[in-house]
């Protein structure tokens, strides 16, 4: 039986790889607006070793400067050029704005990576539904749903940070279970913070994670729900391992530009534009957007019952919220203060003016941001109550410990920017678990009502998987 369990699952794996395959190599390459900039970071740093925001010239050697984003992207386009010399020609066509819709677009070798990056991200939903249910068909049913989630398709043809973002999440949260299991070994918890820390090399915004967790713990604390020896042993290795990664980074920054932090400012700054001018909605707008930001029934539904200038700013029509943020907001901050400061000056201007409708508006931007994948995402939402509460306590405590930190991360995105499906991608993995332990609880209850000869048939097979 366990030989026959062993090829079923190398050929769902190669099954799994396949498809993997086809969805990053069949598509032609999806150029979108943010693809501009990481290619010039990339070819930057692949034609001459600097680490820049500047837009890439073939002629013009470019001087350090804080990468727009995460540098893990810029590091991947890099290897991708200097791997393959038809990659690096397609990447330079693209860098030339002007002409880059003729480009002949082939990427071999970043495809390649994609195609990897994703691969582990499915595989790694596979390992966590095994280790946190110990039941294959479960695990096998997490990978189905994970696979339909349009995410995972619609940006494996794009030139984005989405791929290895995939990755790393799912190996964060493949050594969080592993170190929740064993959660008296240190080992594990340094290795969880190893992986954070390099997925915040990619999404920056994941290094708020690591406060979010030490006051996780401190709440614990207090309660009584944890001792402090217990907290210190899991934090202080998971932190080291977070603050190793980020130390070479933040050293290059001090050394070679005199600035002391990791990303830059002005990155944030212009994220803090889009999502602080939604501050500005009336309360109006602001109950019909929980209808409005519903998943692909929700913005009909709000023109049916509001018409549609009602909500028109909600969205991104030239007079929304997010192009006054984009054109408007982020200018005043920038001619008050400077490019660098425009951050601080929106967060006192335009949040701590009027702290209660800050939170209100982040609330709903929080709303909008954890559809991944829309109804599916819905779908995933609408069962977690029912199916956390049918759960054995042991398995509901660490679907909990993953998804918890993930919809805090949902939250800082709300906070900081206009709160995309694609920032809470790592929904996807408790979404996935939810929805294919519902299927196969609705699977066992089915079985349950069938006649014996039946049903022992039908067990005997679903064990070989």
């Amino acid at each position: 039986m366990s030989l026959k369990k062993n090829i079923l699952n190398l050929l769902l794996l190669f099954s799994l790889f396949l498809i993997v395959t086809y969805r990053v190599i069949a598509p032609d390459i999806n150029i979108q607006p943010d693809s501009y900039r990481y290619v010039d970071m990339g070819l930057n740093l692949a034609e001459y070793g600097v680490l820049t925001d500047q837009a890439y010239s073939p002629d013009t050697p470019p001087t350090p400067a804080l990468g727009m984003g995460g540098p893990f992207t810029a590091f991947e386009i890099a290897l991708a050029a200097n791997l393959n010399a038809t990659t690096k020609d397609s990447l330079s066509c693209i860098a030339r704005p002007a002409n880059s819709t003729t480009c002949d677009v082939k990427i071999p070798a970043l495809k390649a990576m994609y195609i990897v990056e994703i691969f582990v991200f499915h595989v790694a939903i596979w390992i966590i539904a095994r280790l946190i249910f110990a039941n294959q068909p479960i695990a096998w049913l997490a990978v189905a749903f994970s696979l339909g989630f349009k995410e995972t398709k619609s940006y494996a043809d794009s030139i984005l940070t989405e791929p290895s973002y995939m990755m790393f999440i799912g190996i964060f949260l493949l050594l969080l279970v592993y170190a929740w299991q064993r959660r008296q070994q240190l080992t594990p918890w340094f290795w969880c913070g190893i992986a954070l820390g390099l997925m915040a090399l990619v999404k920056p915004a994941w290094n708020a994670l690591l406060p979010a967790f030490a006051i996780l713990l401190v709440a614990l604390i207090l309660s009584r729900r944890v001792s402090i020896i217990s907290a210190v042993r899991a934090f202080a290795p998971f932190a080291i391992g977070v603050v190793l990664v980020a130390v070479p980074l933040f050293v290059r920054n001090v050394a070679q530009l005199d600035f002391w932090g990791l990303s830059d400012p002005v990155y944030l700054g212009a994220s803090l534009a889009h999502r602080l001018a939604y501050n500005a909605m009336s309360w109006n707008e602001w109950a019909m957007g929980w209808l409005y930001y519903l998943p692909d029934f929700g913005d009909k539904a709000a023109f049916s019952l509001f018409g549609k200038d009602a909500v028109s700013r909600l969205d991104f029509s030239p007079q929304s919220y997010f192009v006054y943020g984009r054109g408007i907001l982020h200018a005043e901050a920038i001619k008050a203060t400077s490019p660098q400061e425009a951050g601080g000056y929106l967060i006192r201007h335009y949040f701590f003016n009027d702290p209660l409708k800050g939170i209100a508006v982040t609330a709903l931007l929080f709303w909008r941001g954890i559809f991944v994948g829309n109804l599916m995402g819905l779908v995933g939402l609408l069962l977690s109550g029912p199916m956390l509460y049918i759960m054995k306590p042991s398995v509901r405590q660490q679907i909990l410990f993953i998804a918890l930190p993930l919809f805090a991360m949902a939250g800082v995105h709300a906070l900081v920017s206009i709160s995309l499906h694609r920032y809470n991608i790592p929904l996807i993995v408790p979404y996935s678990l939810i929805m294919a332990y519902a299927i196969h609880a609705l699977g066992n209850r089915i079985m349950n009502r069938l006649p014996p000869r039946l049903r022992t048939k039908l067990s005997s097979w679903s064990q070989i998987s």
